[in-house]
């Protein structure tokens, strides 16, 4: 395995390991929510958070949407790549659908942190 290519496995483990730990804070506060134990208006009283739901989108779009998608790209280049013992065709290829999948990270991320992901939709 290449240099260039231990370097984009290992980028997209970063991005989906942070993805998975920003997501992983929400999941407790909504079970916690559901036993009735209020996280979200200390959050919210300290400008962090807008409202449940925020922490909900959150949660789902980091957990179920972004981790599995860029843990998969990156662990299936790496099984591939070591499998057939050859190195990438055309790594510039797997360079560009990272950024861009890490730029559409970013549209929808944002919007959702600020909670003003109805901008998405208008």
């Amino acid at each position: 395995m290449l240099a260039s290519e231990k370097r984009l496995v290992g980028w997209h483990m970063v991005v989906a390991i942070l993805a998975l730990f920003v997501g992983s804070l929400f999941g407790p506060m909504q079970g916690l929510e559901h036993a009735g134990v209020d996280m979200y208006t200390p959050l919210t009283d300290a400008g962090l958070l807008q409202s449940y739901y925020q922490g909900l989108s959150l949660h789902g779009v980091l957990n179920a949407l972004v981790w599995t998608t860029v843990f998969i790209t990156g662990f299936l280049t790496l099984v591939i790549v070591n499998s057939l013992k050859t190195p990438i065709r055309w790594p510039w290829m797997s360079w560009l659908a990272f950024a861009t999948m890490v730029i559409g990270l970013l549209i929808a991320a944002v919007p959702l942190l600020l909670n003003q992901a109805s901008v998405l939709y208008t």
